[in-house]
């Protein structure tokens, strides 16, 4: 019986030390950091104002800095250095004025949780 106590207290010592959620590298506790990827098929990227240059409009960068020319972004998205999860498809027969990214199709697009 005594063992029984002993297995019992050691699985509620257990149980009761795990932590579920991520939590930061700076050590603030259990604090919930932004979600991760949401689908393998998406890729983080950062929307890039271009309405500067001629024919351009809003552009999307991922980290290597590779640009891509997603022809019209939906509105509540077309803000500058907003970081978003894109599901996109690359357009090989659309002719595009702004000369500076590879044309794409946006399949999905959602905003980074921050």
């Amino acid at each position: 019986m005594k063992m029984r106590m002993v297995w019992f207290g050691l699985l509620l010592i257990g149980m009761v030390s795990c932590k579920s959620g991520k939590t930061s590298a700076t050590g603030g506790g259990n604090v919930e950091m932004p979600e991760e990827k949401p689908d393998p098929r998406f890729r983080k990227m950062k929307v890039i104002d271009s309405r500067d240059l001629d024919g351009c409009g809003f552009l999307l960068m991922q980290d290597d800095s590779t640009l891509f020319d997603p022809g019209v972004l939906d509105e509540k998205f077309r803000k500058d250095q907003l970081e978003v999860w894109v599901h996109f498809q690359k357009v090989k027969d659309r002719m595009s004025i702004c000369m500076r990214g590879i044309p794409v199709t946006i399949i999905e697009i959602k905003g980074l949780d921050k």
